[in-house]
């Protein structure tokens, strides 16, 4: 079973673009030395991430770490369940930034071809905003 989180969050004010990249950097590492997948992306003064992996390492890093940092609030849960498997299971097998418009397009690309249950799409759905507010 895979455990998986999808929030939206409102970043502070006092983040530039050099504190989210190197958040980018921080998150892709510290997720991936845990072997939790999904993505991180950020836009127009909002985070969006997606975190899978088992229960209690996505509920510590989530509950005690994530809900905790200064650098963003109004976290919004949108998905908390679990799932017989990742739904990044076959997108990566890694955690990924969304750094640009081509890296949301490439992950949108891939729920739209590898629906195996309704989450694929609600993902598809919830990222699509964020897809205008990142292109050039």
């Amino acid at each position: 079973m895979s455990n998986t989180i999808c929030y939206i969050s409102n970043a502070s004010e006092y983040l530039v673009e050099k504190d989210i990249n190197e958040l980018f950097d921080k998150v892709t590492a510290f997720n991936n030395s845990r072997g939790i997948k999904g993505i991180l992306l950020y836009s127009s003064g909002n985070f969006f991430q997606i975190l899978e992996g088992n229960k209690e390492t996505i509920n510590d890093l989530f509950y005690n770490r994530i809900k905790l940092d200064p650098r963003h609030s109004n976290i919004f849960v949108v998905i908390e369940k679990q799932y017989p498997s990742s739904v990044f299971n076959e997108y990566s097998s890694k955690f990924n930034t969304v750094k640009n418009s081509a890296d949301l397009k490439k992950i949108i690309s891939y729920l739209e071809n590898n629906k195996y249950n309704s989450t694929h799409e609600k993902l598809k759905r919830l990222l699509g905003p964020f897809l205008f507010s990142m292109e050039d």
